[in-house]
């Protein structure tokens, strides 16, 4: 557990909002400044929070963007800032923490630089006995979640990028042997899913599993993208941030923004709103942060009968027409006695199960059905028109419906006799 004098630390910053799209960054120094970059320019009128630790790590923020995350390296912690600025310790006993990152369904994974191990430590509190989800790293830096759920770590020491098994155990190789310094900041384009990642120098597109230069020129350590597409480069133990969009050489380019902090590797964006997060946005009629198509809302909107999908436990089929004749009606399967035709399997459907109505309790059509007044059901009744070939045009006593069954029965005779 925290040690009662690290929970009593709780301090007071300026306010802070955490916007999808915006751009954090956090100052390596012992007062721990994070800033606001996203305007570019001068951005120290974009002070957001003081943590009062030394920052060397990442930023992540809580599904619901309202608590912003620290890992800092030295004091072995991951803090929490809150909207207002409110920064406390979320997390100890950590063994040189820099990556830090919240999952799409709300794990929090560090990375434990001394200890060469990514950890779940989702919940907070003292994680020093805490097991290791993944090995087999040197020097583990910066974590990141691609867009379809694969969560990558750069490792400075080995220059590669690795995919962390879910499930625990060694890391796989996603792209080895990058040209640079360092492996670092990764960074992935939510437009057309480019992978980036900083050497400390040159950036480089590994998108494919090969690198590929994307920039040089430039002593880029930090990076992030905001929600513009903008992508932003700092260099180690400088204030100044490049734009680095669309790549090319960056000798002797002018900053972008300019400030007082110290940059290390702890620069993010905050994560742009999407369908499947949880949190109904925009035009979004639901967000219940699952995939799955047979609950009550699909893709973010509600479900309901005709839209394709069979909704469990409310419907029964769900073709994805409103057609009142097939196999599926109103979203329940068609059977005999509904009421409604079944095209190509039912003669009629009277939306009984009876004999002896004209419609059969099979929903065949009854050819043979005897008159109100007639003795033997083999005699027709008489045409209530004057005519004699047994189909009646007008209601006689019998009542209209009756005469309306015995029409349809008395010319389907008279047809089957005229076959002949």
């Amino acid at each position: 557990m925290l040690t009662a004098s690290i929970l009593m630390l709780v301090l007071q910053g300026p306010a802070a909002a955490y916007t999808p799209g915006d751009i954090y960054l956090a100052t390596a120094s012992n007062t721990g400044e994070v800033y606001n970059v996203t305007a570019g320019g001068a951005y120290s009128d974009g002070l957001v929070a003081a943590t009062q630790y030394y920052t060397a790590g990442q930023i992540t923020w809580s599904r619901d963007l309202s608590t912003m995350y620290i890992s800092h390296y030295s004091d072995g912690i991951v803090t929490a800032t809150d909207e207002t600025g409110r920064t406390s310790v979320y997390a100890s006993g950590l063994s040189g923490p820099t990556g830090l990152l919240v999952l799409t369904d709300g794990t929090m994974l560090v990375v434990e630089f001394n200890e060469q191990v990514v950890t779940d430590i989702t919940g907070g509190g003292d994680v020093a006995m805490v097991p290791p989800l993944a090995t087999g790293l040197m020097a583990p830096r910066n974590l990141i979640e691609l867009d379809e759920g694969t969560v990558l770590v750069s490792d400075q020491g080995l220059k590669g990028v690795y995919e962390v098994p879910r499930a625990g155990g060694p890391v796989v190789p996603f792209v080895v042997d990058i040209p640079g310094t360092y492996a670092m900041a990764l960074v992935q384009n939510p437009d057309d899913g480019a992978i980036y990642v900083s050497t400390g120098g040159d950036v480089y597109d590994i998108t494919t599993g090969t690198p590929i230069v994307y920039t040089t020129g430039g002593s880029h350590f930090a990076m992030a993208m905001d929600g513009d597409g903008r992508l932003v480069a700092g260099a180690l133990s400088q204030g100044d941030l490049f734009d680095i969009t669309g790549g090319g050489d960056f000798t002797g380019a002018s900053p972008w923004a300019t400030g007082p902090a110290r940059i290390e590797s702890a620069m993010n964006s905050v994560p742009l709103p999407f369908c499947g997060d949880g949190f109904p946005t925009g035009d979004e009629a639901c967000d219940d942060g699952n995939d799955d198509e047979t609950d009550e809302c699909i893709r973010c909107v509600d479900a309901v009968c005709g839209d394709g999908l069979v909704w469990a436990g409310m419907e029964d089929c769900d073709d994805g027409n409103d057609s009142e004749s097939d196999a599926c009606v109103r979203c329940v399967r068609a059977s005999c006695g509904d009421g409604y035709l079944y095209s190509g399997v039912e003669e009629c459907d009277d939306n009984n199960t009876q004999d002896g109505d004209g419609c059969a309790a099979d929903c065949s059509l009854e050819l043979d059905i005897p008159g109100p007044d007639s003795a033997d059901p083999s005699v027709d009744p008489p045409a209530s028109d004057g005519s004699t070939d047994g189909c009646n045009t007008a209601p006689g006593a019998g009542g209209f419906a009756w005469v309306l069954l015995a029409l349809l029965a008395s010319c389907r005779r008279l047809h089957r006799s005229d076959a002949v």
